[in-house]
């Protein structure tokens, strides 16, 4: 980042101009992370309500979901304001030492497409179990030598994989060697510098759901292996994209009670974000029990896994959230998980945008927003706000009430899903114009005060 020297010039007693240099001034980061919130370069914060594009992309032979203009129009008619935007490193460098030109351009073309209708995007640099030969997507299979992935039988569900011993081993491979590791970078680095024009591009989701390995009961790993890793892809992702946040997805070892938190260095907080994911047994697997409806017991495990990082002041963005929406009282589980997410600040990525009547997706098979998600995804979502606010959704009523300061020369912004969604403001001279209609709503603040929002869509 360029740092601006500012130039002080004072009247003398002869009438001439005394001047001096003041001390380096570093401008505002494009965005940044500050006191527990996201923030844009004018202060804004920001809050986000996100979705997943796509897990199609997994097994296309592109590695590219298909974005069509309809799909954009759903998203925001559902108050998405942000996507995670998968891509592979398969699909960047599918062969060792060369980048796919094609393929970024594709990809970068799904960027413009959803930051030209106002959506924020994180580009996530998505794997599961590994990759080739055991995943369609994820690293290429020049990254595991071929003795490591010998005798391997696929295992039932699909996360058993990871218990594989040659899963494991492709994993010890990649944490113990520091070639395969900057070949990683530099994938990180062709994607980064693609997007990076776009000023839409929040940041970078480095590493989805990081696997230790044969170290997975070792609680200091996340900090002795993962987060040095991290700081170094960091490094090199702000020399060719400056500005951006950076995701941190803690190792699966925390995710299950087994590994510490990330000790988050000075130097990085500014620019950090926690990135867990939330997937509770009894609505993630097929056939369970469903949810239980009880929100605070919910609460205690939402805060199991985010509470450190809200304490630490670092933001929150939970990268994947969902569940089979055919189990039990998966609908009150969608309203009560996001109306925890939005009291406690947390962001969050629904998991997934694709069509099927079962499974985790948000449309039916005729490409349809499933009645589960009606209610949340029917609501206002606020988008920027001039300061941290405190929030309390009604998703039964379709309603948002805002209560934040408002500070002169900065706006309030909301994603408002539908025709007839309108705002209320108390004292009613405190914004300089109304919010309502669809898309995204934009006004100022008028004065410096106490500002109470009130949003609603129609049912």
């Amino acid at each position: 980042m360029k740092t601006v020297t500012t130039l002080l010039c004072l009247a003398s007693l002869s009438g001439g101009l005394l001047c001096a240099c003041d001390e380096a001034v570093t401008p505002p980061r494009l965005y940044r992370a500050e006191d527990g919130q996201m923030k844009d370069r004018e202060g804004h914060v920001l809050l986000l309500r996100g979705m997943n594009l796509s897990g199609t992309a997994k097994t296309a032979e592109d590695h590219l979901m298909d974005l069509t203009a309809d799909d954009v129009d759903r998203l925001l008619g559902s108050g998405v304001n942000v996507a995670r935007l998968l891509t592979f490193w398969k699909a960047i460098t599918p062969e060792q030492g060369q980048v796919d030109a094609a393929y970024l351009t594709a990809y970068q073309e799904r960027v413009t497409r959803l930051t030209d209708a106002g959506l924020y995007v994180v580009v996530d640099m998505h794997q599961d179990v590994w990759g080739v030969p055991f995943a369609s997507h994820g690293a290429p299979d020049w990254a595991c030598p071929p003795e490591l992935t010998e005798g391997y039988e696929p295992q039932s569900p699909w996360w058993l994989n990871y218990t594989t011993r040659q899963v494991r081993a492709c994993f010890d491979h990649f944490w113990a060697t520091p070639a395969l590791q900057a070949a990683f970078t530099q994938a990180w680095v062709a994607v980064a510098a693609q997007v990076c024009s776009d000023e839409r591009v929040l940041g970078f989701d480095l590493f989805n759901e990081p696997y230790p390995g044969t170290a997975l009961f070792e609680p200091e790993w996340d900090n002795d292996v993962l987060l040095p890793f991290y700081l170094q892809l960091m490094d090199a992702l702000e020399a060719v994209c400056p500005g951006r946040l950076y995701f941190l997805e803690p190792s699966a070892a925390y995710v299950l009670g087994l590994a510490t938190p990330m000790r988050l260095p000075e130097a990085v907080r500014d620019r950090a974000v926690f990135a867990g994911h939330f997937y509770p047994t009894e609505v993630h697997e097929p056939g369970a029990e469903g949810y239980s409806g009880d929100a605070t017991a919910l609460e205690e495990r939402v805060l199991d896994v985010f509470g450190f990082y809200l304490d630490d002041g670092v933001p929150v963005w939970n990268g994947e959230w969902g569940g089979i929406t055919t189990n039990p009282n998966f609908e009150a589980y969608v309203r009560d998980v996001n109306t925890l997410f939005a009291r406690h600040h947390i962001s969050a990525t629904l998991w997934d945008y694709y069509r099927s009547d079962g499974g985790f997706a948000f449309l039916d098979e005729d490409g349809q927003r499933k009645p589960v998600f009606d209610a949340v995804y029917g609501s206002p979502m606020p988008t920027r706000l001039p300061s941290p606010p405190a929030v309390e959704p009604d998703y039964g009523a379709r309603q948002i009430t805002l209560t934040f300061a408002c500070v002169p020369g900065r706006e309030v912004t909301l994603l408002l899903p539908a025709q007839g969604c309108d705002c209320t403001a108390a004292p009613s001279g405190a914004l300089a114009g109304p919010l309502a209609g669809a898309g995204f709503v934009t006004t100022a603040c008028a004065t410096a005060q106490e500002v109470q929002l009130v949003c609603g869509c129609p049912p």
